[in-house]
């Protein structure tokens, strides 16, 4: 994947590594956990490299005098559209780090060190910052219209060539360089004109709150045949958080990969012949188009579906909290304003149930759901299940040397893994991801 690419990220501090490896199991469905294939799959993925922040003190947080307090006060108002900022904050010591962490601020992925730390947040989440005294200096005052501001110019001054692309198929969107939902809908077409024998038609697997259709497509050497009694499937899916078009990307370019060199290359022809890997690239169709909507050049910042909550203005559960597993656990919220809201109950929205009974008719042994931006490689909890995690560990520590993605358990690297489509899976279905 060309460098240029990391341009295009969906947040201002994203980052990319050129490879990421894969692995697929071997045998038939029946001995799916007993022999792996390693295949080394070249396509890129943006990461995010941390955002983080900034305080003085001696590590108690009420002690601290905000060094920039009418930062917060220009974004109290009430805001039609929600404004990411984003701060640097100065760590002086764990203290501080474990004070500022009671706060419980809506922020995603952030693992503070001692030190300058950067952070993306909702600029609403600034007076909580100004009433804790927390001192912090804001760095962008609107992460989005900044990304849409850098995409234009960057794309401006330098056009991607052909020669720049890690697969021929693979272009760049409209989006700030990301496909839209309908362009996602013309990739998955031409895919299907130029191979018509290793993919199928879009198909749909249900329908989004606003009525969208979510797609989904199988790639294998017989596509439109059922071959479950004798390949194992796979399952693959991305964006559901819809301001994560990295993700959409990712997977996108892996299927050009795999439909580019199945002839060429023996691993990829093998793997192709031997399953049935399935493919959903966009679970939250409402809230991706809502970006487009708002942010036509990129950089939009919504990421949960777009369900009108009773009883409350906020709009949209964030889908990958949504799924029976450890539901209303650590790493969720029950506030309907909060980008990690879990919805009224398990499986209360459609585009989650679309997934659960999809996933649940093909019984895929082995699944990615694809996400940025952590840079991680995430397994379920393992707590009751060492053989799977010795399995994991393997697989994981083998791609280690293309990718540097750290591994392990999410529970545990992240703090949490519920309502997860990831976990569900696991304890659902068995699947490993």
């Amino acid at each position: 994947m060309s460098p240029h690419l990391k341009n295009f990220t969906q947040m201002s501090t994203y980052n990319i590594f050129n490879v990421v490896c894969l692995l697929v199991r071997t045998k038939q469905p029946s001995a799916c956990y007993t022999l792996w294939e390693k295949a080394y799959l070249m396509f890129g993925l943006f990461l995010f490299t941390g955002s983080l922040w900034s305080q003085s003190g001696n590590g108690v947080l009420s002690s601290a005098v905000p060094k920039y307090p009418q930062d917060a006060l220009a974004f109290q108002e009430a805001e039609p559209q929600q404004r990411y900022v984003e701060i640097e904050l100065d760590f002086l010591s764990m203290g501080q780090i474990e004070d500022f962490l009671k706060l419980d601020l809506d922020y995603d992925h952030f693992h503070p060190s001692v030190g300058k730390n950067n952070l993306v947040l909702p600029a609403s989440e600034l007076k909580k910052l100004l009433n804790a005294r927390v001192a912090y200096r804001i760095l962008v005052d609107d992460v989005a219209a900044a990304i849409s501001r850098r995409n234009v110019e960057y794309l401006a001054k330098n056009p991607i060539l052909k020669s720049d692309r890690a697969t021929s198929g693979f272009e760049l969107g409209s989006m700030g360089g990301f496909y839209t939902y309908a362009e996602v809908l013309q990739q998955l077409d031409e895919m299907k004109t130029l191979y018509p024998n290793l993919i199928t038609s879009r198909f749909s697997i249900g329908t989004s709150y606003e009525g969208r259709t979510i797609w989904a497509v199988k790639i294998s050497d017989n596509p439109d045949s059922n071959e479950s009694s004798t390949e194992a499937p796979v399952y693959f899916d991305a964006l559901h958080h819809s301001r994560e078009p990295a993700s959409m990307a990712t997977v996108i370019n892996f299927m050009f990969h795999l439909l580019e060199n199945y002839a060429s290359d023996p691993r990829i022809g093998y793997i192709v012949n031997n399953r049935e890997i399935f493919i959903v690239p966009v679970v939250n169709p409402d809230g991706y188009e809502y970006n487009r909507q708002t942010n036509p050049n990129g950089g939009g910042m919504w990421r949960k579906n777009r369900r009108i909550n009773s009883g409350s203005s906020c709009i949209g559960v964030d889908l990958n909290r949504n799924y029976n597993t450890d539901w209303g656990g650590a790493g969720s919220s029950s506030n309907t304003c909060s980008d990690s809201y879990r919805g009224a109950s398990v499986f209360s929205e459609p585009e989650s149930k679309v997934i659960r009974d999809f996933t649940s008719s093909i019984n895929a042994p082995i699944a990615y759901t694809t996400h940025t931006s952590g840079g991680y490689w995430l397994g379920p909890d393992f707590s009751n299940g060492q053989t799977e995690f010795a399995i994991h560990a393997e697989l994981n520590n083998d791609c280690m040397y293309e990718n540097e993605y750290i591994y392990g358990d999410a529970a545990i690297l992240l703090g949490y893994a519920s309502g997860t489509t990831q976990n569900w899976m696991y304890e659902a279905l068995g699947t490993l991801s």
